[in-house]
């Protein structure tokens, strides 16, 4: 799931959304935009609350098909809700405004490292000064072709480190001696292990965090959905490097490897965005727990859901205040118009009564 999801989602709960500083999801863009982005991502986000209201459509025939509390709407059932959980945290994200019944919580997955397996833990010692390198592409390392996968074998044969990949697609045609190929990863426990230098991945939301948590740099290789916009603030952040799987080569991929593990900066500001992510009064984890709990000891937390799910389309929108107003400012100058025109008018008759008994004296 993403971090922060496409506006459309975001008005479900009826928080505000400003395209001038909020990125939409899957654009790509930063909080700071120029304005060709600013008219993109407004028209975007235009765009995402249509598609919301189409797959609302869908949902409300399913209820009916199903019924499931087919006498209200699919939006209706959801503005029900007492409390949203989002899956984010603004040490990745970009600040933005939220109701005070939306609880991030972001980073669910991410735990204190637990003790690995002996095998591994043995490869992990092995790896000495030089540290191990996390490989894993998610589902997407299914997809990946022969020549991909020895793309990625080569570069990993001629780094000094050591190499953990999970592996459940094709075999590279060589496997390097430094490599230690795994159908499922305990990739949260090998992030957490002192040994653990820097992940390589698709940029997937646990994935992030994890690596957040445990103050790993990331290189990030986005293959789909919201990983181009996590992999986009990493490196902004600079915590990360993100590449292009289309043109990846084993030497860039190599140099991407050098250029991270040698550069302290990487290392230092990740850390810095762990302990922010861990100074929190409680983690994720906890924090769901806190909120699932309380919404169930007082029966609801409805002094925390805003009251404009109890408004229409034209009182949210304020249209019929903006209408008043527009309709009093028209009246205003209307009315200023034409006392002007009747001084002008008077004032001009007092000038031509003047010029005239000027004449006949």
């Amino acid at each position: 799931m993403p971090a922060i999801p496409p506006s459309g989602g975001i008005r479900m709960y009826c928080n505000p959304v400003n395209p001038a500083y909020s990125p939409e999801l899957f654009t790509g863009y930063l909080h700071q935009m120029t304005f060709t982005q600013r008219l993109k991502n407004t028209i975007y986000s235009i765009f995402q609350r249509q598609l919301s209201k189409i797959t609302y459509r869908y949902l409300d025939e399913l209820k009916q098909k199903y019924n499931i509390n087919p006498e209200i709407s699919t939006f209706e059932t959801l503005s029900q809700a007492e409390i949203w959980f989002i899956y984010g945290n603004f040490v990745l994200d970009f600040p933005r405004p939220y109701q005070p019944n939306v609880i991030s919580v972001g980073g669910i997955t991410a735990n204190p490292a637990r003790p690995l397996a002996k095998d591994l833990e043995d490869f992990m010692q092995s790896s000495g000064n030089n540290g191990i390198i996390v490989f894993s592409m998610g589902s997407y390392v299914t997809a990946m072709d022969t020549h991909m996968v020895d793309v990625f074998a080569d570069a990993f044969a001629k780094l000094p480190q050591n190499v953990i990949s999970k592996s459940a697609g094709q075999p590279p045609t060589t496997l390097p001696a430094n490599v230690k190929m795994l159908e499922w990863l305990p990739q949260n426990d090998i992030l957490g292990h002192p040994k653990t230098r820097l992940l390589i991945c698709q940029c997937g939301i646990n994935s992030v965090f994890e690596a957040i948590y445990h103050g790993i740099p990331v290189i990030c290789i986005p293959v789909q959905s919201d990983q181009w916009d996590n992999a986009k603030r990493l490196e902004v952040k600079g915590v990360g490097l993100q590449l292009d799987l289309r043109s990846l080569t084993s030497d860039v991929l190599i140099q991407a490897v050098e250029t991270v593990l040698r550069n302290d900066s990487y290392q230092s500001k990740m850390s810095r965005l762990s302990n922010i992510f861990h100074d929190e009064h409680l983690p994720a984890p906890q924090r769901t727990v806190y909120w699932m709990e309380k919404v169930v000891r007082h029966g609801g937390v409805s002094h925390l859901r805003t009251s404009a799910f109890d408004l229409n389309v034209i009182q949210y929108s304020l249209i019929d205040v903006y209408s008043f107003l527009g309709i009093v400012m028209l009246v205003s100058v209307v009315t200023f118009i034409y006392l002007w025109i009747l001084l002008c008018r008077f004032a001009s008759r007092c000038c031509y009564t003047k010029r005239e008994r000027q004449k006949t004296e």
